[in-house]
């Protein structure tokens, strides 16, 4: 699963972070948080990364950082 924080509108605005949910070889799920260019390519290792053992806990944590994290880029546009 691929999530990107847009500056500006959700679908169409500039990528700043990128959300990746990966399964790992040991069946855990790694939720990182990294800085992405304009075509969505991480530029830097994870500002923010965690690692769960469910899918459901993975994607509750992929949708709380996505939300701080689009509060961070589009608060006070």
């Amino acid at each position: 699963m691929v999530k990107y924080v847009n500056y500006g509108s959700p679908h169409y605005g500039i990528p700043v972070y990128i959300i990746v949910m990966n399964r790992t070889e040991r069946g855990n799920y790694k939720v990182e948080v990294s800085v992405c260019d304009n075509a969505g390519t991480p530029v830097s290792d994870p500002v923010a990364w965690d690692m769960f053992l469910t899918w459901w806990e993975a994607r509750k944590y992929v949708r709380q950082q996505y939300k701080e994290f689009y509060r961070y880029v589009n608060d006070g546009r």
